[in-house]
């Protein structure tokens, strides 16, 4: 707890059978048997801290825009109750399987100089992307 004492928690219990979802490469979530798409549990937790700020507690909205900080004080967990490790592995694996294989071409590019760095970090760090490229 802070030594403010606000800290809270939100913890939020599932009893989504995750055997009948699908999450794409989005990371959008969809019920398998209708392709439809719906709020993830996660995006389902963090509308409701969401809504602690700008509807329900007094003055929580005011202090967070006073301090970036304190929207952290109101922490967000999401437990499934009939989630099984077979069940998270099937929702994730082949996304999380692709990235390594991404990330692992990246670093072979990388030390066979088919990616120049340099060029790369100018472009995407926000405080040099206006940069001179030229001036290398």
């Amino acid at each position: 707890m802070s030594a403010s004492g606000y800290d809270k928690t939100v913890q939020l219990p599932w009893d989504w059978n995750l055997d009948l979802y699908i999450i794409d490469s989005n990371n959008k979530w969809s019920v398998k048997a209708l392709s439809q798409r719906v709020k993830s549990p996660f995006q389902q937790v963090y509308a409701y801290k969401k809504n602690f700020f700008e509807i329900h507690v007094n003055g929580l909205l005011e202090k967070s825009l006073k301090s970036p900080n304190f929207f952290r004080m109101i922490k967000t967990y999401v437990y499934f109750h009939h989630g099984t490790k077979r069940a998270i592995h099937s929702l994730y694996n082949s996304h999380l399987d692709r990235l390594h294989e991404q990330s692992r071409r990246n670093e072979e590019d990388y030390k066979s100089k088919k990616i120049d760095f340099y060029a790369i970090s100018l472009y995407t760090t926000p405080h040099r992307r206006h940069a001179d490229l030229n001036n290398r």
